[in-house]
């Protein structure tokens, strides 16, 4: 196959310029089939980059428990979003290195085409003295806490004006001696919400508490939170409140229907076990333990492929498969089972659904 009709000329030209740079840089194609690979992969796999491209896919390369690992990395950057994690990888020679991994879409086409791969070797950093920012420099960790200290400042701040009105994020950027557009990010990154916004749900909150304990009325937190106009006051805590109240119901909701999942699952006369989206066990029959000779504590907090190291590579994929495909969720799927030379058990697998509407995990029959 072309690698240029894989990979955009633009990409292709980039890409030949970075042969020789010592971390490990490749490229993969949406099926995760290696489109590139530079010369630093022969010092982790012990084969020339021209026997890896177009060849080997991304669980050749480093096996299928790193597949499984990064799965939700992959899913992500698939769909465009740049994703950073540390990992440890075991080379051909069976050495594991830990690696900084930096995902990185390629979208020069408008389209994600596939991701580059950025692998830095940290095994010499694991005192944990440094750490490896997105653009792959090392940035000591002192720089770091400095950071996240700065974004404790403004929550203070924040906190300390709840009465007043909000600071405003030029004098915040100016307080901590950054950048606006640096703190608006950072905080964001940190927080999963926007400063004002954040500042708002500090305002609720107290609002809330004052209602609730000293019998504050609505119009007095509305002076009090410095609003100028008591209607948008009602609005906002409305609005805190119904979200409030949503999450609370989605998680008691969610709570109480897993509980009755392995309620039923537990009793069950006949062999099947439950698991979470990450293939984890949640609860498993009588009779499933006893069929494969296990006890309880046993499978407590352990995967699937754990419990069932010698599942093949394709029969996983098939399973990480059913956790994807929400609109085949009534369809069972069958598997067999190699648990021994001598006994094979075919596996009824469906998926069960949450509060949500979304695929909560995995039931599997045998």
């Amino acid at each position: 196959m072309n690698r240029k009709s894989i990979i955009s000329e633009q990409s292709i030209r980039g890409l030949e310029r970075i042969e020789n740079v010592h971390s490990m840089i490749l490229y993969f194609d949406r099926d995760l089939i290696c489109r590139f690979a530079n010369n630093a992969c022969e010092d982790w796999f012990k084969t020339k980059p021209i026997d890896i491209i177009d060849k080997r896919n991304l669980a050749d390369l480093f096996g299928i428990d790193y597949l499984i690992k990064t799965r939700a990395f992959n899913k992500e950057i698939l769909e465009g979003r740049e994703q950073v994690f540390k990992i440890d990888i075991q080379t051909r020679l069976r050495e594991v290195r830990s690696a900084i991994v930096t995902y990185s879409p390629d979208n020069a086409s408008g389209e994600i085409e596939g991701f580059y791969a950025h692998i830095v070797d940290v095994s010499s950093l694991n005192n944990q003295s440094f750490v490896i920012d997105l653009n792959g420099v090392e940035i000591s960790r002192q720089y770091l806490d400095g950071r996240y200290k700065q974004l404790g400042e403004v929550v203070a701040f924040l906190k300390g004006n709840l009465t007043t009105e909000f600071p405003g994020i030029p004098e915040l950027a100016k307080k901590i001696l950054i950048s606006e557009s640096k703190l608006k990010r950072d905080f964001k990154a940190n927080y999963g919400t926007t400063i004002f916004d954040y500042y708002r749900h500090l305002q609720m909150e107290l609002a809330e508490k004052y209602i609730n304990e000293k019998k504050a009325s609505k119009k007095q937190m509305a002076i009090l939170l410095n609003f100028s106009n008591p209607s948008n006051f009602s609005v906002c805590f409305r609005k805190y409140l119904n979200e409030k109240n949503s999450l609370t119901r989605n998680a008691a909701s969610e709570k109480a229907n897993n509980k009755s999942y392995r309620i039923f699952v537990a009793q069950l006369p006949v062999a099947a076990a439950m698991f979470d989206n990450e293939l984890m066990f949640m609860v498993a029959s009588e009779k499933w333990l006893d069929d494969n000779q296990l006890q309880p504590t046993e499978i407590k907090d352990k995967s699937l492929f754990e419990i069932f190291p010698s599942i093949s590579t394709k029969y996983k994929k098939k399973l990480w498969q059913c956790l994807d495909d929400i609109s085949n969720h009534n369809t069972p799927v069958y598997l067999m089972i190699e648990q021994d030379p001598l006994k094979q058990v075919r596996w009824n697998v469906s998926t069960w659904i949450n509060e949500n509407s979304g695929i909560g995990g995995l039931i599997i029959c045998s």
